[in-house]
């Protein structure tokens, strides 16, 4: 019969509609926005409406949900608090305005305003000005990727449209600066791993400047007690005369002291020492701090260190073959990057020759030659 399907469908439709509110009435006066009401109508056993009321009822975002960027300041004061100070904010955020964000957005939707001392006319490493158009932005989360300080992270809230477009959807400093404790609320897991990875760092560098003093002060013990044991040596009058046997034992010590330290010289020329005893192991040189390369970042630092690459004389002796095979076995988030030019910045980085290695990287793009594009 014609109409029966029209009837069937406006039936189920009724049926839902009627369960709706007999099942609001379980939960009544504060049916709507409830959570105990909420998961029950999206479990196996919820009857009538099934869809999100939005926005009365809101599904929270997961924690890998990314939206616009915003930038870290260790000043943990909320926005809204009495005490919230945007200057002091602003001293303590993380951004250092080195721009390698700005460099790899792919829509350039980002725009820095360098800081320079007013005396001196050197730059400080804070950021003037910093700009976001949402409007250009593709949330893909690369400026959060690349940033070597942990000062820019992607965020959950997305409830930002208005009716305004010259100002209100293009954010400055103060309105992308959020405290530390906002980034631990809606990221705890990787907030934990990277407060464990920064601590580690401060250990090691603590460890390193308490040997470093240690050091100095066993070199000054040492340097104060030869120097009392001079001044408690007897006079040359008073000394008796030495004997062949002495000045010759003396002679020979001299000698020896004289060959140590030419060997000592020529092994570290690269020279081969020639010794009956083998040479003892040469202790591993110290790791250099490769996110000076432009295109590399804190996790492809880490990737390089555990397959061996830790200095730059080790990077500029690499093939870019055996690179981009380390990068690809990390995953296919590593395989955008491009290591063409990396082992070329090595090179003048292990040779200290940082001024033309500034002039290389600010004819790069993301670590990629521009006229390559």
């Amino acid at each position: 019969m014609f109409g029966l399907g029209v009837a069937k469908g406006l039936g189920i439709t009724l049926k839902h509609f009627i369960e709706t509110f007999v099942d609001d009435l379980k939960y009544f006066p504060k049916s709507l926005g409830n959570p105990e009401a909420f998961a029950r109508r999206q479990g196996p056993s919820g009857r009538g409406l099934f869809t999100v009321e939005y926005p009365e009822v809101k599904l929270p975002p997961k924690e890998n949900f990314r939206f616009l960027p915003f930038l870290i300041t260790d000043f943990d004061v909320p926005k809204d608090s009495p005490e919230y100070d945007p200057e002091k904010a602003r001293e303590q955020i993380r951004c250092t305005s080195c721009g390698i964000c700005a460099k790899v957005c792919p829509p350039q939707c980002i725009w820095i305003v360098r800081t320079n001392d007013p005396k001196t006319g050197k730059p400080v490493p804070q950021p003037a000005a910093f700009y976001i158009d949402t409007d250009v932005c593709m949330n893909c989360g690369y400026c959060a990727e690349f940033c070597p300080f942990d000062a820019i992270k992607m965020d959950h809230d997305f409830e930002l449209a208005d009716y305004e477009r010259e100002v209100g959807h293009i954010h400055d400093l103060q309105r992308l600066m959020k405290p530390v404790s906002y980034y631990a609320q809606i990221r705890p897991t990787f907030n934990a791993m990277e407060e464990a990875a920064r601590r580690a760092a401060e250990e090691e560098k603590r460890r390193k400047e308490e040997e470093k003093k240690r050091r100095a002060a066993e070199k000054a013990a040492a340097k104060a007690a030869a120097a009392k044991a001079a001044a408690e040596k007897p006079a040359a009058e008073g000394k008796p005369k030495r004997s062949p046997e002495e000045i010759k034992a003396q002679r020979e010590a001299m000698l020896a002291k004289k060959q140590a330290r030419e060997a000592a010289r020529a092994q570290a020329e690269g020279g081969q020492a020639e010794a009956a005893a083998p040479a003892p192991a040469e202790a591993p040189a110290q790791p250099d701090d490769l996110t000076k390369i432009e295109g590399i970042g804190p996790k492809i630092n880490a990737l390089l260190q555990n397959a061996g690459i830790t200095t730059f004389a080790q990077l500029a002796a690499t093939d870019v073959e055996k690179i981009q095979q380390i990068l690809t076995e990390a995953g296919s988030r590593y395989q955008l990057a491009d290591p063409g030019t990396w082992p070329q910045q090595a090179k003048l980085a292990a040779e200290g020759k940082w001024e033309e290695l500034q002039k290389l990287q600010d004819s790069l793009k993301g670590g990629r030659r521009q006229d390559s594009e």
